[in-house]
């Protein structure tokens, strides 16, 4: 076999059978605003194609476009069922006004004439089936009253936070102190803000001898729970500098 006559021929070639995927998932294209540092939820419909069997979702390992960040669960829509609904989490530091787009695939299991079973799935990159936002502010914001602080081994050194909320985030709000895994001997124990809070202390501890290397900023993040599976999160960096 060859491709051409100047190719040089192939002995052996794979052929490989595929069983056709007999589902598709459907959509309306749409475009909706969606807050950064929350979740944001798309309808699909299900055309079965004589499939009844249990589906998973989740995002596609082949996109139309960077992420930006963006996440997802794997999800099991029901036997028989034709539509779902589908969240993925906007986060924080996303650009505002930039679109986001996101494809989701779903699996399924069919079976052959022969009763051997065999994975199947399907995406599509078409804009009826993405995941379309525009991005907007977070309904959370964090402030430091600094940008920067000096990392003293073997003492602390304080921050004040302060937490501004959107319309319906009435609810408390945690703020933690996040490290990269290399960074060591930095910590500060976790606050929460009551709903009608909006300042607070957070306090770093640097361990003794060389804490570091701060190499790269820390992250105060804020994370408010509106809801069961519907965080709305903010975020900002904090630059260490060593002494």
């Amino acid at each position: 076999i060859a491709s051409g006559p100047d190719a040089p021929a192939i002995e052996t070639l794979l052929v490989a059978v595929a069983v056709p995927t007999p589902f598709k998932v459907k959509g309306v294209y749409e475009v909706k605003y969606a807050q950064r540092g929350g979740r944001f939820v798309r309808h699909f419909t299900i055309e079965r194609g004589g499939f009844a069997g249990t589906l998973t979702v989740r995002l596609a390992d082949k996109q139309a476009r960077h992420l930006q960040g963006v996440t997802g669960p794997t999800i099991e829509v029901p036997a028989g069922a034709s539509e779902f609904d589908y969240p993925v989490f906007l986060p924080p530091w996303m650009e505002i006004g930039r679109t986001s787009r996101t494809v989701v695939m779903a699996v399924g299991e069919v079976a052959d004439p022969d009763g051997a079973r065999h994975k199947v799935s399907f995406t599509s990159l078409q804009q009826n089936e993405q995941i379309v936002a525009l991005i907007d502010p977070g309904q959370l914001s964090v402030e430091l009253d600094r940008q920067s602080i000096v990392a003293e081994p073997g003492r602390s050194n304080e921050l004040t936070i302060q937490v501004g909320r959107g319309q319906g985030v009435n609810v408390p709000v945690r703020v933690e102190l996040i490290a990269a895994g290399h960074i060591a001997g930095v910590a500060a124990d976790p606050v929460t803000l009551a709903a009608d809070q909006a300042t607070a202390t957070l306090k770093l501890r640097f361990a003794e001898g060389a804490p570091g290397p701060f190499n790269m900023p820390l992250v105060v993040r804020a994370t408010a729970i509106k809801g069961p599976s519907d965080p709305v999160v903010a975020e900002v960096k904090l630059e260490i500098v060593a002494k």
